[in-house]
This record gives structure tokens, sequence and C-alpha cells, in this order.
């Protein structure tokens, strides 16, 4: 269906923005409404698929117990996701309420009832250090270890001051006590 959608927006384009030589004004008219309709129909037909797909697909579910079962104990698992947020109550469309950003969902295999989310804030500052943390890797490519660049140390740390540090006072309290101390 994508690939219908997209050839049906291209003969629209074609079209609008250069017709065939020689096609009647009336034509071009007849076909652009084609392709207008045509487009709507596919719209319309990946709408309903993507309805449907609740129905084809069921959620995978899982439950902090089962985690529990397969993680180390006293472990933690950091969920990172990366999202717009849009306001779905205004007329018409949805509105872009607040740039790209980062959340951790933060779960304990300890403590089983509890679903930490951890808000970082927007994801350009993370996306450029991690991106800046990457292009200086290619130094210990040409021979220098981790120890021997304070670039490649200051961009790790610079990453983790982002997307680590603001995390472990939800986690901190896993790796202070004791097994079982709680």
């Amino acid at each position: 269906m994508a690939e219908s959608l997209r050839l049906v927006r291209r003969e629209l384009a074609d079209l609008t923005i250069s017709p065939p030589p020689g096609l009647s004004s009336a034509e071009l008219s007849r076909r652009r409404a084609a392709a207008v309709s045509q487009e709507a129909a596919t719209e319309d037909a990946i709408a309903q698929a993507l309805g449907e797909l609740p129905e084809r697909l069921p959620a995978i579910r899982t439950d902090n117990g089962m985690l529990g079962e397969v993680l180390p104990s006293r472990s933690v698992l950091l969920d990172y996701v990366c999202f717009d947020e849009f306001d779905f109550t205004t007329k018409n469309r949805a509105v872009k309420t607040r740039e790209r950003c980062y959340v951790v969902f933060v779960t304990s295999t300890d403590d089983k009832s509890q679903l930490i989310m951890v808000d970082l804030g927007s994801a350009k500052p993370i996306d450029d250090a991690i991106a800046a943390f990457h292009s200086s890797l290619g130094k210990l490519d040409k021979g220098l270890s981790l120890a021997e660049d304070g670039e490649v140390r200051e961009r790790l740390m610079v990453v983790r001051r982002l997307v680590l540090n603001p995390v472990l006072p939800a986690i901190a309290q896993d790796f202070r006590t004791p097994a079982g101390a709680r």
C-alpha cells in the first residue's frame, strides 16, 4: 500500500509540476482529480489497515515479576525512549507540544512493583553528545588507548552526565544495600 501511495503522489506531482505536453486543461484536470481520489482511497486503506493492527498483532506485555526471573538479582533494566510529545485534543490536527525528548523507564528486579520514569529532557544535546563521542572513537583506531586520549574520555563523560547521571538516584538503592537487607 505504501508503494501505491508513493506512486500516486508522484503522478500527482508530475501532473502539477510538469504536465505532459499537448494535454488539454480539461484532461489535465480530470487526471489530477482521479489522482487525488486515488490518493485519498489509498490513505483510507492504509488508515484502516493501521487501525486493525492491534487485532492482528497483539501487544506483547510483560510484568516486572517476569523480569526478575530472567535478569540477575539486584539488577536494573533501563529502557530509553525518544519521542515527540503531541496534544491530540486540539481540533483537526495533533499539535506538537514539546521538542523531541528522551525518558528512561527504570525497572528494578528487586522491587518488582515499581516502574520509575526519569525525564532526560531535550533529545538534541543527548544526540549531539553521542555523535561527538562516536566521532572521537576514530582516534582509538589510530592506536591511542582510551586512557591516553582525554578527548574521548571527556566526550564519554558528557554522554554519561546526560543519559546516566539523571537515572542514578532511581537505581542507587539497588547497589547500596546488601541483597535482602531492604
